[in-house]
């Protein structure tokens, strides 16, 4: 029982997902995609996006990242929803 608080969340989606921000200097709509806990790339167009989420990636998980996101997904307006059908960036 000692180690139960160190378990991770399943994730909770079928597969990549993207998190919008808006860029306050460049006031460009970016958005950071990550799959699994695990962060891919950060994107800014519709080019980008369609070429990362097309990219089969060697995930690499980290603790900071996995902590950071699961943060970001409560606020979940912001989230994007990936399959390969639906790329509009905006």
């Amino acid at each position: 029982m000692a180690l139960a608080s160190y378990k991770l969340k399943a994730w909770p989606y079928a597969g990549k997902v993207g998190i919008k921000e808006l860029n306050p200097e460049t006031n460009k709509t970016e958005m950071h995609l990550f799959e699994h806990w695990c962060y891919l790339d950060t994107v800014d167009s519709e080019v980008d996006l369609s070429e990362t989420v097309n990219t089969k990636y060697s995930l690499k998980f980290d603790l900071d990242i996995y902590r950071l996101i699961g943060k970001a997904l409560s606020n979940t307006h912001h989230i994007v929803e990936f399959d390969r059908s639906d790329l509009a960036f905006i």
